[in-house]
């Protein structure tokens, strides 16, 4: 959305405010242009077991499966600190998202995963972050996920 940097005129019914106004909405038009303008998340469905490309971090992902599905992290590195993925449990399937390789989840060990096996349809998610090689920590979850 682009602020009209031409508002408010004389003409218009708030004329007592500061000029300056003028002026910060033409800074927000020249910020957004410069770091752009779409800030919206890629989203991702996923309804059988499979893997997460290093290309497919900072995206969502949503499972609406009745099976038991596993989603395996990509193996990451220090330069992908900073990085993050979403899983939405939409189905009432068993759910495992498994870290790639000899990576981490929190404390758990090599190749640790969570899982969600309860009937939580519709609620639950996790939210992992890349914290440095090999090491995702968990920055947000709603429902039943288990080591």
């Amino acid at each position: 959305m682009t602020v009209d940097a031409t508002l408010p005129t004389d003409s218009d019914p708030i004329v007592d405010w500061p000029a300056n106004i003028r002026d910060i909405a033409a800074l927000v038009n020249s910020l957004a242009d410069l770091v752009g303008g779409d800030f919206s998340r890629q989203v991702d469905s996923f309804n059988v077991s499979g893997s997460v490309a290093i290309g497919g971090l900072n995206q969502v992902y949503v499972n609406n499966s009745a099976s038991t599905v596993n989603l395996t992290l990509p193996e990451v590195t220090s330069a992908h600190a900073g990085s993050w993925i979403r899983v939405h449990k939409l189905g009432t399937g068993d759910l495992s998202v498994i870290a790639g390789g000899t990576d981490a989840i929190a404390n758990g060990g090599a190749a640790s995963s969570l899982t969600n096996t309860e009937s939580e349809a519709k609620a639950a998610f996790l939210e992992l972050e890349v914290a440095g090689a090999g090491q995702w920590v968990i920055c947000g979850m709603f429902g039943t996920w288990n080591f």
